[in-house]
């Protein structure tokens, strides 16, 4: 888009307009990541540099290539300087923010959305995708002034949650991009008419008339376009068309979503807080509270498909738990869940063994799995409900007698991927060598993680749910893997049994709660596990227990004697019961605060980049001012020194505004060209829109002129005349300055005021051609047809 001969001010609320559309666009990113809100203040901080640059140097003319490179110079910096906090760009830093860009993309290719904070966050790449997003937006806009264009790539940034998660996007950011869109559309069509000859026609009420006929057409056009995007997929919706919801998994019909519980899990994992979730009324220890399971592995373990028809409503009874044999027996015991506003989730807490719920109509429940899912938009937030569970009485006994094929399930929660690495099979047919039943085979995959593996647990390095075969080889590495923490011990094991024939699954859920009263028991942020499901016919779903002692103290007694004991296990203290392990530690609670803290020490802390981010714009803010600052004192100084400081500051004025001042010339010749630049500022046509200037449009200021040229040739060739009566030397040169700076564009004189040239040293060549005032007079009577007297 050329330049425009309107001010800066046009220029920077079209960036403004533009940017805001974008940032507002962006907000659809919500579900990407937890730490989102890290994201969004400071996009906006650091938009805010790119509109400045952008606005000023467009109105000042310089060439749109030039600015774009400049914006992505300066986005490039300010993204580097707030990854990783060094000021300069050397080599260390710029090699810091690859990394931490390379580990958030590698985040969002291991993690289901929303991806945790800490070291796992996504903000990084967030950050440098929506700095590229709003660039772009603002040159097509500002530059290019195309409108589709920006609209196609705001349309991409929308679109790329529902696209990419399955996730709805809010109607408000919908509804508030459109119109911020419009916005922006209709002032850079304002922009444009501002060029159509010598302003806007303005009305009875004030009002341009150019830009009150834009603003109708924009709400005529604009407002019935948003209100059929928002109700025609209402009134048809065989149309299967709704710009606010995304993509879903599962049946549409049914208003069931399927969400990777693991989200979760990390979510609450990564709290700075241990906030308490929920509470539970029993008499019964409630271990292992159990969210959902993980059926399908294809590389990364996920919730699969389910079949949950709309007559499985979480309200009343079950059938029978999948699998148990008549002979098998347990007892039923009663829980009541009280969910807090802190935790929200589209599974619901229970346990393995639900044989009646009282949840209501918004969950359902899927048979196979036994778990519970959200229809529409539900959640767990401020649940409150009950459930029957049978705690089944399980022995080494009876899974030992499980028979061999588990006929009649279904065939997904054996399935194994064809092109599984060689390197797994080995390891588990190591780990499992000498065991001859499924049972003794599931047992020794227990043993061998829990103290014959030479594994380690570690919570920093939650890193992958096997997110893809690399990882979990990596784990699995005997050199340089073996350390992980719940979910790839979980993972592995579920894994591995598959490899042997065991149908096996991923359950996500809480480990061990905190004992509050008699009956009352509490489940908090950093309570959160998995643990693997075997299933044994005759017995069901069995739990196991891999995880290092060092987080999950104990195993269920049935994986302990009298098959095959480990002495490390049975050096260790447990209830002898199937349902309450003493779980009694949690080395995932950080002790201190300066360790629930240490997962954001990757990245400086929001404080520091705000403090630098402040003391730089500072930095600039004052720079910027000093040239001002000089200009203003040689002007003071230049008020004491009588006609010749006048006439000096005068010359000042015409450099810093870009006009020619003819060096060797005499004061009555200078004052001839100058004559030349004089406007009135009390005309219509002034400031930058193409004003007359000379004696002929400006009598008053070129008076003015004449009593200074002769001011000034009294001081410096006869400064002792008799007679001479001197006026007012700075009025005279006030009314000049006033006439040469009405002359200009408001560009020129925007630049003159902050950036003055006559400070540098800064002179435009005397190219103009020295005439006498008669001529000048000549010219100025055949432009107005009346005459220029001297």
């Amino acid at each position: 888009m050329a330049r425009l001969n309107v001010s800066w001010v046009a220029y920077a609320r079209l960036s403004l307009a533009a940017l805001l559309t974008a940032l507002v666009v962006l907000l659809s990113w919500h579900p990407v990541a937890v730490d989102f809100p890290r994201f969004v203040a400071p996009l906006a901080l650091l938009a805010l540099p790119v509109l400045v640059l952008g606005a000023v140097a467009r109105w000042w003319g310089v060439p749109g290539i030039a600015v774009l490179g400049a914006q992505v110079l300066l986005m490039a910096w300010l993204w580097l300087f707030w990854t990783t906090g060094h000021v300069l760009p050397t080599r260390e830093s710029v090699d810091l923010g690859v990394q931490a860009f390379t580990d958030a993309v590698a985040s969002s290719r291991r993690y289901a959305a929303p991806v945790a904070g800490g070291e796992s966050s996504v903000v990084p790449m967030l950050l440098a995708l929506g700095l590229i997003v709003m660039v772009a937006v603002e040159a097509i806009v500002g530059w290019l002034g195309r409108l589709g264009g920006a609209g196609l790539v705001l349309l991409v940034a929308y679109t790329m949650p529902s696209a990419a998660l399955g996730d709805d996007v809010d109607w408000w950011i919908f509804v508030a991009a459109a119109c911020l869109f419009l916005l922006t559309a209709h002032r850079l069509h304002l922009l444009q008419v501002a060029d159509w000859g010598r302003g806007p026609t303005v009305g009875p009420d004030g009002v341009a008339v150019q830009h009150r006929s834009l603003t109708r057409g924009a709400v005529l056009l604009g407002v019935p376009a948003i209100l059929v995007a928002l109700l025609v997929p209402a009134l048809v919706p065989a149309s299967q068309l709704d710009l606010l919801e995304g993509g879903r998994t599962g049946s549409a019909s049914d208003g069931i979503t399927v969400h990777n519980p693991v989200a979760d899990m990390r979510r609450d994992l990564r709290r700075p807080t241990d906030d308490t979730l929920l509470q539970v009324e029993s008499s019964e220890r409630p271990a292992y509270l159990r969210l959902s399971v993980l059926t399908e592995f294809d590389g990364a373990w996920r919730p699969g498909d389910r079949e949950v028809p709309s007559d499985q409503v979480a309200d009343g009874l079950l059938p029978a738990p999948e699998g148990l044999a008549p002979d098998v027996g347990g007892t039923e015991n009663e829980y009541a869940v009280r969910i807090n506003d802190t935790f929200s989730s589209e599974w619901l807490p229970t346990l393995s063994n639900t044989t009646y719920i009282d949840a209501g109509p918004r969950w359902r429940y899927d048979l196979s799995t036994r778990d519970f899912l959200a229809v529409g938009d539900a959640t767990t937030r401020g649940e409150e409900y009950r459930f029957i569970n049978l705690d089944v009485d399980l022995d080494a006994g009876i899974l030992e007698r499980a028979a061999s094929t588990a006929s009649g399930l279904d065939p997904r929660f054996s399935e194994v991927p064809d092109d599984l690495h060689p390197e797994v099979v080995r390891l588990t047919e190591e780990a499992t060598r000498g065991a001859t039943s499924k049972f003794e085979k599931a047992r020794a995959l227990q043993d061998w993680f829990r103290t014959g593996g030479g594994f380690r647990y570690d919570v920093a390095q939650a890193d992958s749910l096997g997110s893809d075969e690399a990882d979990l080889l990596a784990f699995l590495d005997a050199e340089t893997g073996r350390v992980g923490y719940c979910e790839q011990f979980a993972a592995a094991m579920a894994l591995m049994a598959r490899v042997e024939g065991i149908p096996a699954r991923v359950a996500v859920g809480f480990l061990s709660p905190e004992r509050l009263g008699n009956t009352t028991w509490e489940y908090s942020a950093w309570d959160m596990h998995a643990w693997p499901e075997l299933y044994f016919p005759g017995a069901g779903w069995v739990r196991f227990e891999p995880t290092p002692s060092t987080r999950a103290s104990g195993v269920p007694a049935y994986t302990r004697d009298p098959l095959g004991p480990t002495p490390s296990e049975t050096a260790t203290p447990t209830t002898p019961t199937t349902t309450t392990p003493t779980t009694t530690t949690n080395p995932e609670r950080p002790t201190t605060p300066e360790a629930s803290a240490s997962d954001e020490t990757a990245l400086p802390t929001w404080a520091s980049r705000t403090g630098w981010a402040l003391l730089v714009a500072a930095l600039v803010g004052l720079l910027a001012l000093v040239p001002r600052t000089v200009r203003e004192r040689q002007r003071r100084a230049r008020s004491g020194g009588g006609a010749v400081g006048a006439w000096d500051e005068l010359r000042a004025i015409l450099v810093d505004h870009g006009v020619a001042w003819p060096e060797g010339r005499s004061p009555r010749q200078v004052g001839a060209l100058v004559e030349r630049h004089l406007a009135d500022p009390a005309a219509p046509g002034s400031h930058g829109l193409a004003p007359g200037t000379g004696r002929a449009y400006a009598p008053l200021q070129a008076a003015a002129l004449d009593r200074l040229v002769r001011d000034v040739e009294v001081a410096r060739y006869a400064p002792t005349a008799e007679g001479y009566v001197r006026e007012s030397t700075a009025a005279d040169l006030d009314a000049v300055v006033a006439a040469v700076r009405a002359s200009v564009p408001a560009r020129a004189a925007q630049v003159a005021r902050w950036w003055p040239r006559s400070v540098f040293g800064v002179r435009r060549p005397s190219d103009a051609v020295v005439r006498q005032p008669t001529e000048l007079a000549q010219e100025n009577e055949q432009k107005v047809g009346a005459p220029g007297p001297r």
